[in-house]
């Protein structure tokens, strides 16, 4: 990622590298001046990190020196897409995340002096839309299937939160990994208890931490609570805390869901997990296993039998790419011409196909298509016009396309 963003620097143009919270922006800026500091100054490109914290006349400073081509790499979260962030010369915009960005956000990166810089998107879990589009043709996707060196699938168990047995039995699992030196997530939906219709039985994080310090569930150990309402110097303490092993238990909410990368993080608990997407769970689940630890995630409903079965594609496969057809079986893939992520939106949707089963039949499809093309020199040949206009293939200039 960071390679690709030099290399495109290299050629002149300018890049972007936007992540969806202030912290995993950090960790890439850091990681990037680690990187760019052993280079000769000569050649060394000037970046810059930009988030919500940004004090009023750094933003002002670093605005300026975008516009006007001085600076050529720019690192930020949401930042990135206000008003007067704009680039002079942007050659690459790279989203990582990209599952946690709306359409229309993406959207707003492809702009500078030129129409459609390049666009890289990372995840580890697709989600419906995505995996869609890669298949429709519209997007390539490259999937690194092997697992770094020295690390484990992390084992998950769906644990029906109505059984006492099976309760007990991950409080219990969590207590013997934690005897070993390992550190537990304790994940809810919810940061308060919520009355609305439909949201009675779920649980929220504030109250449940305060239950377990009450309970000793956990022992004598020290836990903490994380939520997206806490200030950042409260995140970074608590955070600390965690790494350090002084609190080794941390109650959140899906606050940890991305650029959270602790190695002794053992094991993941999700509450409500029939409230979550597969996708997001495989995220969550991504918190633990970084080290070399066996690592055990239990995913705790109470959503009944068909909840519960859907969970079950997260006992099978550690697969992202698997995880992410389920997910398009199960939720749609939304509108691959509008900003519907997920969904079966019937005119949009192809219905001609399969988009799991028929994949290799619609690659043959597009060699056939470019070959049609390439041979009537670019463009599509009279008779196939007149079909496809027919059968309303072909949109009007002024079509919105995303």
């Amino acid at each position: 990622m960071i390679a690709h963003t030099l290399f495109v620097v290299g050629a002149g143009w300018q890049a972007a590298l936007m992540a969806p919270i202030e912290t995993l922006a950090q960790q890439h800026f850091k990681n990037l001046c680690d990187l760019i500091s052993n280079m000769p100054a000569p050649l060394r490109p000037k970046a810059a990190l930009l988030t919500g914290s940004t004090k009023t006349a750094a933003k002002r400073d670093l605005l300026r020196r975008l516009a006007t081509g001085d600076l050529q790499i720019l690192v930020g979260t949401h930042a990135l897409l206000s008003e007067g962030v704009d680039f002079q010369k942007l050659g690459l915009a790279v989203i990582d995340e990209q599952q946690k960005f709306g359409v229309r956000q993406r959207e707003r990166l492809q702009r500078g002096d030129i129409s459609s810089p390049h666009i890289l998107m990372t995840t580890a879990t697709p989600i419906p839309r995505t995996l869609a589009l890669a298949l429709h043709g519209t997007m390539v996707i490259s999937c690194i299937k092997s697992m770094p060196p020295g690390r484990l699938p992390v084992q998950t168990t769906v644990v029906n939160d109505e059984d006492p047995q099976a309760v007990a039995q991950w409080q219990a699992e969590t207590n013997k990994e934690l005897d070993a030196g390992g550190r537990a997530f304790i994940v809810y939906p919810l940061i308060e208890e919520s009355t609305s219709e439909g949201m009675e039985s779920v649980k929220a994080a504030e109250e449940e931490y305060e239950r377990m310090k009450e309970s000793r569930i956990f022992g004598n150990r020290q836990i903490v609570l994380m939520h997206g309402r806490m200030s950042s110097e409260e995140k970074s303490e608590r955070m600390r805390a965690f790494v350090d092993g002084i609190a080794p238990v941390m109650v959140s909410t899906t606050v940890i869901e991305v650029g959270m990368d602790v190695r002794e993080a053992s094991i993941m608990v999700v509450n409500n997990a029939d409230r979550f997407g597969l996708a997001q769970l495989h995220q969550l689940r991504g918190r633990v296993g970084r080290g070399s630890r066996q690592s055990k995630c239990f995913l705790v409903s109470n959503g009944g039998e068909k909840a519960l079965g859907r969970l079950k594609v997260l006992e099978i496969s550690n697969d992202g790419h698997k995880i992410a057809e389920a997910d398009l079986r199960i939720r749609g893939a939304g509108e691959l011409l509008g900003s519907k992520q997920s969904g079966f939106m019937g005119m949009y949707t192809l219905t001609a196909a399969d988009l799991i089963t028929e994949g290799p039949l619609m690659d043959e499809a597009r060699t056939a298509a470019a070959q049609i093309l390439a041979a009537s020199g670019g463009q599509i040949p009279q008779g196939l016009q007149k079909i496809m206009e027919v059968q309303g293939l072909l949109l009007s200039e002024d079509s919105e396309l995303c």
